[in-house]
């Protein structure tokens, strides 16, 4: 029977049963078909050659190569790299392929060397790493998009093994995936002085904490795991800088402070290597930060079911709408192109724009 799943649309594989044979199954699609002129053409799709038709003076000789070339393809187990673990075959990639971006995106990669490392190339089944997504989505709240996008990078991989004839065919190509999936949740945008309320109301329910945490959020656009991540080695007072080290593009940011957020770090207390932490003066953990986050909305509901990711929409929203330029906000924001920018904040409500007339009379 084939297999359903709620999450996306995959194609149905009926080797993922048999984990030994699933990546290395190829359907050739053999027929054998009789010429006018007495011969027989044995004509198959073969996986990296692409359509063959080679002629047999009689049926036997057809139905032999048939046999001997499924024995070579289908159950073509016996390379020496597929009896390899992943974290061999990856390091060979990393050798061959310096410039390569399986690791572009850094907790997926590590994630999938940690659940996939030990694992033989032979017994990966298209079945496990499928679970793997789906287990990413969960634990980091993807969107199909960026799940797309890991694939994308993982795909490097599977690429080389197929030029290495490690494999006849990247296991990614079963999984398929949803690009335009309906929309999680719409996001939600705050406007100058519902932040400033949020920020009023935190101070007086967590002054110590949540307060200093969101105020860092709320003025430099950063993701989460930025602002849990900064240091004091990363802000400049002189420059009047903050760099963010290592961000989701695996790459530094650096972004001017606004004078509020330079004054408010200027008297903030360093109890820690970290700028922001938890009452015990330790570095705040993501499932501490989203208790405490989720008794604070409750016990302060503003009417909107804003998240901590919304404080960078809202950034983005006020920035433009105060007359920032989208080119300036990728930069602040670390968007890898512009098209990410404009795609996420392009589209700005006509009633959005505080003077939209052209003219001064």
């Amino acid at each position: 029977m084939a297999r359903t799943t709620k999450h996306n649309n995959i194609r149905s594989n009926p080797h993922w049963g048999r984990p030994s044979q699933a990546i290395q199954k190829v359907d050739l699609r053999v027929k054998i078909r009789p010429t006018k002129t007495g011969k027989f053409v044995v004509d198959y799709n073969h996986p990296m050659e692409g359509r063959k038709r080679p002629q047999f003076n009689s049926y036997k000789e057809a139905v032999l190569f048939e046999k001997e070339l499924k024995e070579t393809i289908e159950e073509g187990n016996t390379s020496l790299l597929s009896n390899k673990t992943v974290a061999e075959l990856m390091e060979l990639h990393f050798q061959d392929c310096p410039n390569t971006n399986v690791a572009q995106r850094k907790r997926h990669f590590l994630s999938f060397l940690s659940r996939f490392g030990a694992t033989r190339l032979k017994d990966l089944s298209v079945y496990d790493i499928d679970k793997w997504f789906m287990a990413q989505k969960e634990a980091y709240d993807l969107s199909m998009l960026t799940i797309n996008h890991v694939k994308g990078n993982l795909n490097h991989f599977f690429k080389y093994l197929v030029e290495k004839e490690a494999i006849y065919l990247s296991p990614l190509s079963k999984l398929h995936y949803d690009r335009n999936p309906p929309p999680k949740k719409p996001r939600v945008y705050m406007t100058v002085e519902e932040i400033k309320n949020l920020l009023e109301d935190v101070k007086s329910y967590s002054p110590n904490f949540l307060f200093p945490f969101y105020y860092g959020l709320a003025h430099t656009g950063a993701r989460r795991s930025e602002v849990l991540n900064l240091k004091w080695s990363m802000v400049d007072f002189n420059r009047g800088t903050i760099t963010f080290v290592e961000t989701k593009n695996v790459t530094n940011r650096t972004i001017k402070m606004s004078e509020n957020l330079n004054k408010f770090l200027k008297e903030k207390e360093k109890v820690s290597e970290y700028v922001f932490t938890n009452p015990n003066n330790e570095q705040i953990c993501r499932g501490q930060l989203q208790r405490h986050t989720w008794s604070f909305k409750n016990a302060h509901p503003n009417g909107k079911d804003w998240r901590l990711h919304s404080f960078r929409h809202s950034f983005a929203y006020n920035f433009l709408k105060g007359g920032g330029k989208m080119y300036q906000l990728q930069a602040i924001l670390g968007h890898k192109t512009i098209t990410q920018t404009v795609d996420n904040y392009g589209r700005l409500q006509a009633e959005d724009v505080e003077n939209p007339s052209p003219y001064g009379f």
